[in-house]
């Protein structure tokens, strides 16, 4: 097709406008003649991430059953492993949803609260690049705000509605999840991407999406002790 659009257009035989538009069209016509084998993948790629979540938390509840049978004492230092793991399948599960079939956008962590000014980081998904466990202040987190208003909240742009955001963060986007226990928010999920906007407007399909899973954090959280560390 290019080759007979160029030299028609050098030639004058057609004008520039037509070219560009034939050009445009035999892109389309690619891509919808690749859409049954890129659809395929995709759905290949979703089983495959569904069967692995499913592993996954699989092997988390055989912890946590071997954990009660050994009558022992729950303790954070138990708990906070299994915290990581499940993160990680939150992480995998947003990651299949957002198409980041590559695991390097989308990441996730759960916050509590520190003492009064403060909230610090108590888990990461087990798969993250991320290894530290930073204290943050409280005032002008979505976290916090997540935590007080006890609602899912979003940024699209971190650099744009939070102009103090140091410079070198690597994310963008934040997805905040309150965990409620008891009437309270005890912590926060935070999900975060590279990528801008890539929450916006699904807010609350994530948060239903994670239902499940967030109980499962919850359970953690208060069975092993981690709250009242």
């Amino acid at each position: 097709m290019i080759a007979f659009i160029v030299p028609a257009f050098k030639s004058g035989k057609i004008s520039f406008k037509l070219a560009f538009g034939a050009g445009i069209a035999y892109i389309f016509y690619g891509i919808l003649r690749h859409y049954p084998s890129l659809h395929n993948f995709q759905r290949k790629h979703f089983i495959k991430q569904k069967i692995a979540r499913e592993i996954m938390t699989s092997g988390i509840l055989d912890k946590m059953l071997e954990d009660n049978l050994a009558r022992e004492l729950l303790t954070p230092a138990k708990g906070i492993p299994l915290l990581e793991e499940i993160l990680e399948v939150i992480a995998n599960s947003v990651r299949t949803y957002r198409c980041d079939t590559e695991g390097d956008k989308i990441f996730c962590n759960l916050l509590i609260e520190h003492d009064e000014g403060h909230l610090k980081v108590i888990a990461r998904n087990k798969g993250g690049k991320r290894k530290d466990y930073p204290i943050y202040k409280k005032d002008g987190m979505l976290a916090w705000t997540s935590i007080t208003h006890k609602r899912v909240c979003e940024s699209g742009d971190i650099f744009i509605e939070f102009p103090s955001t140091p410079a070198n963060k690597p994310y963008k986007s934040i997805l905040t999840i309150p965990i409620i226990y008891r009437d309270s928010s005890v912590a926060v999920l935070s999900i975060d991407s590279s990528e801008p906007y890539h929450f916006t407007g699904i807010e609350e399909t994530i948060n239903t999406r994670l239902l499940s899973y967030m109980g499962l954090v919850k359970k953690v959280l208060v069975e092993y002790n981690i709250l009242s560390s």
